[in-house]
């Protein structure tokens, strides 16, 4: 099995996070079509507020790999 770079595991959380994103948003969109049995609570609000957070966790993840591989790269500049 090959090794991932630091750039292609970045790109892996963002495109996991692209996903969770988008089902986020056809769970909303099906949230929506539902009646409301409390007025401040959305129908699938549990697993569409996890969806949401998940998608934020993942970008989250993608930027801190992208930074520390770059950070890398500037280090490995300075000492050589």
């Amino acid at each position: 099995m090959a090794v991932k770079t630091a750039d292609e595991t970045a790109m892996a959380f963002l495109n996991m996070a692209c996903e969770y994103h988008d089902a986020a948003n056809e769970l909303f969109a099906v949230s929506e079509r539902r009646p409301r049995v409390h007025p401040y609570h959305r129908p699938l609000s549990s697993p569409l507020g996890l969806a949401y957070f998940h998608a934020l966790e993942l970008g989250l993840k993608a930027s801190c790999a992208l930074a520390e591989s770059r950070s890398r790269g500037r280090h490995a500049d300075i000492i050589s």
